[in-house]
């Protein structure tokens, strides 16, 4: 060994220097360089983790929110229906109603008229018969040629509208 250590021209006293030397720069890299380095590399991939945690977090609140917003989609849409469905039932019923107001006054007013053109006619009757009284009596006081009183007037009259009955 000795042969070797002249051969490489091998100084102990230097050898143990630079051992010394390389301890403290490595440890000064260590401590100064390799540690911090360590540590930021460590805090990165934790960032990188937390952050595809969250990204995961909100593709499922993504996915979450789009699943509830189709939901009150449709349920607006069957509200919708439901909604126009009562509306045409109402309209429907408003038109049975206004039909059946309208049917009834087009009757009322039917019987009204009716009633209306039965008075008239009543009415007619009753002046034709006075009408015809009179002119009875003025022919009957043409024929006989005297003017009866009021009591054998409505006698004669009388028995005249049964025969003309």
């Amino acid at each position: 060994m000795d042969e070797l250590i002249q051969t490489f021209h091998i100084d102990w006293r230097l050898m143990v220097a630079q051992l010394v030397n390389f301890v403290i720069v490595f440890f000064v890299l260590w401590r100064f360089a390799l540690k911090p380095l360590m540590k930021t590399m460590a805090d990165r991939s934790k960032t990188i983790e937390q952050s595809l945690r969250h990204a995961e977090e909100i593709e499922r609140e993504r996915a979450r929110s789009t699943r509830e917003a189709q939901e009150k989609i449709r349920e607006a849409q069957h509200q919708a229906i439901a909604i126009l469905t009562q509306g045409k039932k109402q309209a429907e019923e408003q038109r049975q109603a206004m039909l059946a107001k309208t049917k009834q006054d087009v009757e009322g007013v039917v019987a009204s008229a009716k009633q209306q053109i039965l008075q008239e006619k009543e009415q007619m009757l009753v002046d034709a018969r006075d009408e015809l009284a009179d002119l009875v009596v003025t022919g009957i006081t043409k024929v006989v040629g005297k003017h009866l009183d009021d009591k054998a007037d409505k006698k004669v009259i009388a028995r005249e509208l049964q025969q003309l009955k």
